[in-house]
């Protein structure tokens, strides 16, 4: 786990593929070089290699997947910033995505090519993926741009000036967070020397006066193959991203100077420290840290397991002693799992009213008191359970296995993701007591003030281990089973689509397919009621899942955790005022079992009182932290112009003020009415996708409903066009450094209108991706964002559709930022797309919904969505081809004709006095 997880990138749009200009030596056909001939290792079906330039390569191949994943690991991050370098490793991950001399755009090349991309930066590596559908084309490309990166990238002092700001956009939005303020000040008091304790964004100073040149040297210095793993996941041939590896990277070299390991270590803590914030908000929070062995040390497992003991909801022990108890509305375990000292961190977010000296207090007395209150072999068992059930369902998943890598390979090696399961498969509850009593004491503790005390007792910190000695014949466990090779179009997802009905109200349409891990998707959504009926119940309506899932079918809601966990699979209960939606992540042998619990929440909830009352002080304490929040605050404002519904309406969007008063005056029993009264199947769709039989998988899902009669009949609630009603507003966040703009409007027409497709294509140019117009120029020309987007929600049933955009900004920017917006939106309807962007975004749009078609929870939905509006995947298709025919003057005539006349609204949220005009002026 993560401290202060920095994640950047963002889709970015583009066209034709760039060809990498690197070295290419020629290759004997068919012939793998000499590192390629045996691997260094495999386990579990990956196998590693090793280049001679030092470069390590894990290779997984899936043909059963549909993309392709290329992920490279640096192992450099915070740990390694000097003085006046806070922030360098996140600030390079920023300026790695502002070209080479081949790659000039590579937001605009990964968009091209349909890419699902990211980077990030943590205390111990930096990482960049690409997530492709599978094709040659698409592996030659992020190969070729993953190896010019590591070595060709701009790092430019002007281009350099304009990120800073996004970055320290970045920063600020950290700032206006309570939350990530106690964990970056819990981590700088716990950790006095190591570099654990800066956060990874850096500081303000750090990130505003770094040089170019400092930058670029760093860059240099760290950014070489013998200090990087990259991983090829997915479909792809194995001889193939060989031979690209081969001719990309082979040719690459190492700077002369060595990277010499960091040797500062963190002294053992011989006394507790309390560190108080005080700041304007909302909400007070409280935190604990001890220090605890690194990631890959023996007894990581059992402080794994602890972890989850202590903060697992709702079985958990800080759980039950905050929340329950009503000392606090939520409490956050983590472990950090580092390549050296990690930690355990507590933090506990407080409702007004609750007193945060009680809460901590508490905190301590649960943490502390393992000693007299030991964890018992249930709990153990239960995280075990859990933690073993997650493992399984991320090995099905290739493309995501390779991004997972990186943290193990960041702790020392990549096989120590499997050796830490094993060893949690194998810890005891005396292993977990062991290490609560070793770590969880006073003197180790992060919350209060130092003390003096005679003959402390202080916890010894082992040394990391010899990991090369750990993993070094390491050999894994049986590989998970791998799926077919199936092609995700919407044609070929249509051939193999079976749709049936099961009664006169149930509809049910299966994909079978074999699948890795034998996976199974299933979405059901349950509808009831009419307008007459639903009005006044919208808190009831979204309340009433949520308690199915917290205990039913005569089990409690840690009984039902345990139960689901045990069946190996994931069950999840939303919806809101007509409508319970249920979806399952399980696998071929384990469907059933999990289809059975879901019947159990649907049929027979328990709805207990002390789990009701528990999350309406969640809900309670989430809505009163907007209260200050400058995006809770200014969508609601811009939400409720856009949609203008009076109060009688069930459409009404209510203020934050009145979304508490309507949680405050919502009881049990009301909840247990609005089930009584409207919850059964009137309508119901049911999609199932993957690896399942299906007539057996009919039979299941017909057993969820036998016997269950509708309440009442199901009629649709129509929402009518209202003519959004003009704004322009200003809301006031003292004490907030990031501000928010946004615009929007509404429009008559839905998603059958003739001019849906072209208006789809041009929102899409606009505020879609990383090189949309919106991102392109508040964040990449005049660098006044980190973030900055928009997109178009069209209804399919009725005539409603709205745009709106949104950008965060240092708050002495908003100004400049509500401009720059404006200005977007003006030359949009008033000039329309070019040629260029309308094949560009033609292309890539095609390619993300084809990357899209590869997750079968994705297409469970789309094909259960469908059910519900008598539509077929030929739909998407035709959608596509609509899209793919579009002409400049089509698109550009459909923008004037629906947004010229539109009725807009507009706003700031920000703190007028608050930010660093200054230093933009210097800039």
């Amino acid at each position: 786990m993560n401290l202060i997880v920095r994640l950047v990138g963002a889709a970015c749009i583009g066209g034709a593929m760039v060809v990498s200009a690197l070295p290419t030596p020629a290759m004997a056909q068919n012939a793998a070089p000499a590192w390629a001939q045996t691997p260094v290792t495999t386990v579990e079906g990956i196998s590693e290699y090793r280049l001679p330039n030092g470069l390590r390569v894990l290779l997984f191949p899936d043909d059963s997947a549909a993309n392709v994943t290329v992920n490279i690991t640096y192992f450099v991050g915070s740990r390694h910033e000097g003085r006046g370098e806070k922030g360098m490793a996140h600030l390079l991950e920023h300026m790695v995505f502002k070209g080479t001399p081949t790659f000039s755009n590579p937001w605009k090349s990964l968009q091209d090519h349909g890419a699902d991309f990211n980077g990030t930066t943590w205390t111990d590596r930096t990482n960049y993926y690409e997530t492709m559908v599978a094709s040659d084309e698409n592996l030659d490309f992020a190969l070729g741009l993953e190896a010019d990166r590591m070595v060709n990238s701009f790092i430019d002092a002007d281009v350099l000036a304009t990120e800073m700001t996004v970055v320290r956009n970045e920063f600020e939005m950290g700032e206006n967070s309570p939350f990530r303020i106690i964990m970056k000040e819990l981590a700088d008091k716990a950790y006095t020397w190591h570099p654990y304790g800066n956060s990874t964004i850096g500081n303000r100073s750090d990130i505003e006066r770094v040089p170019a040149d400092n930058l670029r040297a760093f860059y240099k210095h760290y950014y070489r193959p013998g200090n990087a793993m990259l991983v090829v996941a997915g479909k792809f041939e194995p001889a193939k991203a060989i031979g690209l590896i081969d001719r990309y990277f082979a040719p690459l070299t190492n700077p002369e100077k060595p990277i010499d390991n960091t040797w500062t270590d963190e002294p053992t803590q011989d006394g507790p420290r309390f560190v108080e914030i005080r700041r304007e908000g909302s909400q007070a929070s409280v935190g604990l840290f001890y220090h605890t062995p690194a990631g890959s040390h023996e007894e990581a497992a059992a402080i794994e397991l602890l972890a989850d003991v202590l903060g697992n909801r709702p079985s958990g022990r800080l759980y039950k002693g905050l929340v329950e108890a009503g000392h606090a509305a939520s409490v956050t375990q983590d472990f950090f799992a580092m390549a050296e000292r990690g930690g355990l961190m507590t933090i506990a977010v407080l409702k007004e009213g609750q007193d945060p000296h009680a809460a901590l207090s508490k905190a301590k007395e649960i943490v502390e008191g393992l000693k007299a209150n030991p964890i018992t072999d249930e709990e153990v068992e239960r995280a075990r359970t859990k933690f073993l059930k997650n493992f399984r369902i991320a090995m099905a998943d290739s493309n995501r296995v390779g991004v997972a890598l990186t943290e193990a390979a960041a702790n020392g090696d990549w096989r120590l993701m499997f050796l830490q399961r094993d060893r949690v498969q194998k810890a005891t509850t005396a292993d977990v007591n062991r290490v609560a009593q070793k770590y969880l004491i006073e003197n180790n503790r992060t919350a209060a003030a130092f003390i003096p005390t005679k003959n402390p007792v202080r916890a010894e910190i082992p040394d990391k281990p010899d990991v090369e000695s750990l993993v070094k014949d390491y050999k894994g466990q049986a590989e998970v089973a791998a799926g077919e090779t199936f092609e995700a179009t919407p044609a070929n997802i249509e051939a193999r689509v079976v749709r049936t009905p099961i009664g006169d109200n149930i509809e049910l349409a299966m994909l079978p397919k074999e699948t890795r891990g034998d996976q199974v998707n299933i979405t059901m959504t349950i509808r009831f009621g009419d307008e007459a009926s639903l009005t006044g119940r919208r808190v009831v309506g979204s309340m009433a899942p949520a308690m199915m899932r917290r205990g039913a079918g005569g089990m409690t809601y840690q009984q039902l955790n345990d139960a689901i966990d045990k069946a190996q699979s994931q069950v999840s209960v939303g919806g809101g005022a007509g409508s319970v939606s249920v979806s399952i992540v399980s696998d071929r042998e384990h469907a059933a079992e999990a289809l059975n619990l879901a019947r159990a929440m649907l049929r027979e909830p328990s709805f207990d009182k002390a789990e009701f009352d528990n999350m309406l002080r969640e809900r309670i304490a989430g809505v009163e932290a907007s209260r200050s929040e400058p995006r809770a605050l200014l969508g609601n404002a811009l939400q409720r112009a856009v949609t203008p519904f009076d109060k009688t309406s069930i459409h009404y969007v209510p203020t934050i003020e009145e979304s508490i008063a309507e949680l405050q005056s919502t009881t049990v029993d009301d909840v247990k009415a609005y089930y009584a009264n409207l919850v059964g199947p009137a309508k119901v769709e049911v999609a199932a996708v993957g690896d399942f039989e299906p007539a057996q998988m009919q039979a299941a899902i017909a057993t969820v409903f036998d016997g269950w009669q509708p309440r009442n009949a199901f009629t649709r609630v129509a929402r009518p066009y209202v003519t959004p009603k003009a704004l322009n507003e200003k809301i006031a966040t003292p004490d907030k450094p990031m501000g928010v703009v946004a615009r929007g409007t509404a429009i008559e027409m839905s998603d059958t209108d003739p001019d849906y497709p072209a208006l789809e294509l041009a929102s899409y140019v606009l505020g879609s991706g990383g090189t949309s117009r919106l991102n392109d120029r508040l964040r990449q020309k005049d660098g006044l964002s980190y973030g900055a987007g928009g997109r178009m929600i069209s209804r399919p049933l009725d005539p409603f559709t709205t745009l709106t955009a949104q950008a965060i900004c240092a708050s002495p920017n908003a100004e400049k930022a509500m401009a720059a917006m404006n200005d977007e939106f003006d030359r949009w309807i008033n000039e329309g797309v070019t040629q260029e962007e309308l094949d560009q975004r033609k292309a890539s749009y095609r390619l993300e919904f084809l990357t899209g078609l590869a997750d079968d929870g994705n297409v469970a939905g789309m094909l259960s969505q469908g059910l519900y509006l008598d539509r077929t995947m030929k739909w998407d298709a035709d959608m596509l081809a609509k899209i793919e025919a579009l002409t400049v003057d089509q698109v550009n005539g459909a923008i004037k004709r629906r947004f010229s006349g539109a009725t807009w609204v507009q706003g700031i949220a920000a703190d007028p006095g608050k930010g660093d005009a200054a230093a933009d002026e210097a800039k």
